[in-house]
């Protein structure tokens, strides 16, 4: 039995994380549309430019630096969510023409936190 040194078991964690957040995204998006289950419009087509921008990173390079700036961003905009949003109306945060509930801001604090986590153990790639 072959055992391959740790480098090797995560290199691919930000490329695999990229490709699922992208095939789930960019999936979920036009059901969220057409279904008329969504509350903003704008808030699906971000996650379907998010989850398009996942697959590109994913197949085809810069999925680390996918991970760290998309999985902070996504981290920071849950939890000022959660302590901006007016905890009058569940936490209710109007950003442009987004309009995000604790569901919201619960959602882009875990997802932030799972993405940058495969971001932070995907080792870099050294070049000889």
């Amino acid at each position: 039995m072959t055992v391959r040194p740790a480098t090797h078991r995560t290199a691919n964690v930000a490329r695999w994380a990229c490709r699922i957040l992208g095939v789930l995204f960019v999936a979920t998006s036009p059901i969220a549309v057409f279904s008329g289950d969504t509350a903003s419009r704008w808030h699906t087509l971000l996650h379907f430019v998010t989850g398009l921008v996942a697959l590109y990173a994913g197949f085809r390079g810069g999925a680390k630096l996918f991970c760290l700036v998309f999985g902070a961003g996504y981290l920071t905009f849950g939890a000022l969510g959660l302590a901006l949003g007016d905890p009058a109306a569940d936490r209710g945060w109007h950003v442009g023409p987004l309009h995000l509930m604790t569901g919201d801001h619960l959602f882009h604090a875990v997802l932030g936190t799972v993405v940058l986590a495969a971001g932070i153990v995907t080792r870099s790639r050294r070049t000889a």
